[in-house]
């Protein structure tokens, strides 16, 4: 199967008998690329190649040529697109960037990992990308410290971990968190220049604050050196809501899981109305506790924080609104339900 993406010269290879099924599990493959060269900057090798080989356990990357199961694209199955957009992210994070160690690997996986989400996003849209996102960090808080052994930072773990659920899982919530804390326009500015900076040469987590810090005025020293070099997540709590004319002495707490680390970030609060207007307020935390004094113009029964899921810190939360009295059934990831009395 060939065909030509914005001018580069794509190959697909199987045996006739799958040749068709290819076709249909690969049918998003143009807009999977299409997305990673608007996002990650130019593609850097002659063409993309993907060969079907017999084997069950992963894809292998090999620039231009990757690796792929059969096994994926029995009946034109689409359950395992992601898995192409993995391996197609390594022509930018791995094969035009490559770590310079292994305990930089997350440079390559985590990133790699990361796409997932982004193609979906680019097929599906943003929903899917955040249920992709939220799924993948409910798997981070509950398994990588179990399935690694430990709990690990994603940057300078030892060659016993460079495969494991932290490079991999955790290292896609930390990139998921350093666009959240950038910002899209910032963050894929960044992306770019990276790519071209370091082109075919190795590089380093220092490499990538250091390019990164220059398409943002956000200080991202403290989310490189804790969220990226340090093991654990960062946790913030309401203590107290308190509202005076108009005016809320808001108060936050640090409570970190796997650490005791005193974490700075911007953070994004928000309050709603009764009508479920909202108002979205920035705040930089980097105290155990801090006091803020937010002015949202309407009386807040409801404050949230980080409510549009920007940053991967030690919860999860899915909302629903309840408008209606009855019997609900909500499944146990659930943990956050928003009530609204109708």
């Amino acid at each position: 199967v060939t065909m030509d993406v914005l001018g580069i010269p794509v190959v697909l290879t199987s045996l006739a008998k799958d040749t068709a099924n290819l076709r249909e599990s690969f049918e998003h493959l143009p807009q999977c690329i299409e997305q990673f060269i608007d996002k990650y900057g130019p593609h850097t090798f002659d063409r993309i190649g993907f060969n079907m080989v017999p084997f069950n356990a992963g894809a292998m990357e090999h620039a231009t040529n990757i690796a792929y199961p059969v096994s994926t694209i029995a009946n034109g199955s689409k359950a395992s697109e992601t898995l192409f957009a993995h391996e197609l992210a390594h022509h930018w994070w791995g094969n035009t960037t490559t770590c310079n160690s292994q305990e930089e690997m997350w440079l390559n996986e985590g990133w790699a990992s990361y796409s997932e989400a982004l193609f979906l996003e680019a097929v599906y849209g943003k929903a899917r990308y955040k249920s992709y996102v939220e799924k993948n960090h409910r798997k981070v808080l509950q398994f990588a410290h179990a399935r690694d052994g430990q709990s690990l930072p994603v940057s300078g773990i030892g060659w016993e971990h460079t495969y494991g659920s932290h490079v991999y899982d955790k290292g896609a919530d930390m990139v998921h968190t350093l666009r959240g804390i950038m910002g899209d326009d910032a963050f894929f500015n960044a992306c770019k220049s990276f790519q071209q900076k370091f082109k075919l040469k190795d590089v380093s987590t220092t490499d990538m604050e250091k390019e990164f810090q220059n398409f943002t005025s956000v200080d991202l020293a403290p989310f490189f050196s804790q969220w990226v070099k340090e093991e654990g997540f960062a946790h913030f709590d309401f203590h107290y809501i308190i509202e005076n004319n108009g005016i809320y002495a808001v108060n936050l707490k640090q409570t970190p899981r796997f650490n005791n680390e005193v974490y700075q970030i911007p953070l994004q609060l928000t309050a709603f109305d009764k009508a479920f207007n909202r108002y979205d307020t920035t705040v930089l935390i980097k105290d155990k506790e801090q006091e803020f004094r937010i002015k949202p113009g309407f009386d807040a029964v409801l404050w949230a924080i980080d409510y549009d899921e920007k940053i991967s810190d030690a919860t999860t939360t899915i909302g629903h609104v309840v408008d209606k009295s009855g019997g609900y059934i909500f499944q146990e990831d659930v943990l956050a339900t928003i009530l609204i009395d109708s």
